[in-house]
């Protein structure tokens, strides 16, 4: 922000790429919030559900509204909330060492075009994910437990950290299957992409459309059966 030579706009596009790294503390405050008030009685939201919904609901439907708008059907807000969640844990641990110690960090250059021979499952990566959904379901078998028993439970957030819980579980299963990784067939990765163009044989123009293609070849769909290139 304070470098000299750039614009007001470089500095804060530079910014926003060094802000990124910052992600994951707050997302995993989102994702064990509901843990407050479901083992400890504590609400990380003092509100009604009425409440809540009037403040948030109409927040939450113009930001959708934004987000397609912005990104054209290439994004999804859930997947997002995926890739953030499965991201959060290593990515706050390694922003936390490095204000820790910032010279010692080295930039690590990602590995390109890795052929995958064999199906893994690579737990390691996922440990804190699973530890944490475990925590939460026994969250909400805790949280049934004192709704149905003579405990003084309020059902407004009881509710709410309920849903909040059960959302939360959902985003850690999802990121917990990316650590998966499958047995890659092709060398070169398709994507599946509808083009439209035409192949010129013998002086006619044959009009076709893609299905999928990678720098390797494409496969093609005319007016009859599909065929590949």
């Amino acid at each position: 922000l304070i470098k000299r030579g750039l614009t007001f706009w470089q500095r804060i596009q530079y910014f926003a790429a060094l802000h990124y790294f910052l992600h994951g503390f707050p997302r995993l405050i989102y994702l064990s919030a509901p843990l407050s008030f479901l083992l400890f009685g504590y609400a990380p939201l003092r509100t009604s559900i009425g409440s809540l919904l009037v403040h948030f609901l109409p927040y939450y439907v113009t930001s959708l509204i934004a987000f397609h708008r912005v990104n054209k059907r290439l994004r999804n807000p859930f997947w997002s909330d995926v890739y953030e969640t499965a991201m959060s844990f290593s990515i706050t641990a390694t922003a936390f060492a490095t204000f820790l110690n910032p010279g010692n960090k080295k930039f690590h250059v990602t590995p390109k075009g890795l052929h995958k021979a064999a199906s893994k499952f690579n737990l390691h990566l996922v440990y804190p994910h699973i530890i944490l959904s475990c925590l939460l379901l026994i969250g909400i078998g805790t949280g049934f437990y004192n709704l149905f028993s003579d405990r003084q439970v309020s059902p407004d957030a009881f509710w709410i950290s309920i849903f909040w819980g059960i959302y939360n579980i959902i985003l850690l299963i999802a990121a917990i299957s990316t650590a998966s990784e499958r047995r890659e067939v092709r060398v070169s990765p398709r994507l599946k992409r509808m083009i439209p163009g035409e192949i010129l044989f013998d002086n006619a123009k044959i009009p076709f459309i893609t299905s999928d293609i990678s720098d390797s070849g494409i496969s093609i769909m005319l007016s009859g059966p599909q065929i590949t290139i």
